[in-house]
């Protein structure tokens, strides 16, 4: 196997900022590394245990399939977002001294995925207004938080 496709060793807690993103990243390139790999009967499990840290590994113990095993990660690291943060945090983000506009934008839009956003009728619409606008508005900043 060629250096370039072969993954790092995955070692991140669950409940480190940003886990869902690196373990989407480094599953993704551990997709790209099987896929290049032409060797009959590659055992998927073994060349993922290969890549993780023991702390992962552990987590991943007692499943016997490779399927088993990434399901029981993306079931981890992959939290349900929590769409009322997500859309404060969307509508109170300000533009930060020296970023450009298309960087603020940029943030914008990364901000934007996990708002759920979808088709509504105009009251479901006034009805996230609201709620929005009341979060917006908490002055307790524990309460906003997932």
């Amino acid at each position: 196997m060629d250096r370039i496709f072969l993954p790092e060793k995955f070692d991140i807690e669950p409940t480190a900022p940003q886990a869902a993103e690196h373990w989407q990243h480094w599953y993704e390139t551990l997709k790209n590394c099987i896929s290049v790999v032409s060797v009959d009967n590659l055992d998927t499990k073994k060349l993922l245990i290969n890549y993780i840290s023991p702390a992962v590994y552990q987590m991943i113990l007692d499943k016997e399939t490779f399927d088993e095993a990434i399901q029981t990660l993306n079931g981890i690291y992959i939290q349900p977002k929590n769409e009322v943060f997500a859309r404060h945090r969307l509508a109170t983000c300000k533009q930060e001294q020296g970023q450009t506009i298309d960087a603020y934008m940029q943030k914008l839009r990364i901000l934007s995925k996990d708002c759920n956003f979808k088709a509504v009728t105009a009251e479901q619409h006034r009805e996230e207004a609201i709620r929005d606008s009341f979060i917006k508005g908490l002055v307790s900043n524990s309460i906003r938080k997932p």
